[in-house]
């Protein structure tokens, strides 16, 4: 039995250290819109809103940045400190020549804290529509127009020939 104490007590002194003697704070935000959408058949730069609150009792730095694809994402603020309770507005502009579909990374952490410092993070979906021109809306209604001209063919055809026929 006495085999089996000793790792027990080797665990309950492990989380008892990382959870009570070592304070950690936590940085708490929230950001709106949840997503942000642009379309690559506009010529420029495109440029959205988003805004960003900190919900914490604590003042946080926190860092913007695209996940792939930052030749064509701009933070114009990509680090910034917000202080507790405060909301601030960062615009991202892209300068899409393709589609593409990527993630605006927001890191928040807590910039005053003590002991282990604990970072949070939300990721906002990036999409930029492509600008071409045989997406399947298109090829949809382009199919039904096929399809009615060859039926309507059919039909006007065949009414003449048995018209035709019968007048002889």
């Amino acid at each position: 039995m006495p085999k089996i104490k000793f790792p027990i007590i080797l665990v309950l002194a492990y989380v008892i250290s990382n959870w009570i003697w070592v304070p950690q704070t936590l940085a708490t935000i929230g950001v709106s819109p949840a997503r942000l959408e642009f379309d690559a058949a506009k010529s420029g730069a495109q440029t959205q809103t988003i805004f960003l609150q900190n919900f914490g009792e604590e003042s946080s730095k926190l860092e913007i940045q695209p996940a792939d694809f930052s030749d064509f994402v701009n933070v114009n603020m990509p680090q910034i400190i917000l202080e507790p309770w405060k909301t601030k507005t960062v615009e991202i502009s892209v300068r899409p020549e393709r589609g593409f579909e990527t993630a605006l990374e927001i890191i928040a952490s807590p910039l005053y804290a003590e002991g282990m410092k604990v970072a949070s993070g939300i990721k906002i979906p990036i999409r930029v529509k492509d600008k071409r021109l045989f997406d399947l809306q298109n090829l949809l209604i382009a199919a039904a127009a096929a399809l009615l001209f060859t039926v309507s063919y059919y039909l006007w055809t065949h009414k003449l020939k048995t018209s035709l026929v019968i007048r002889k």
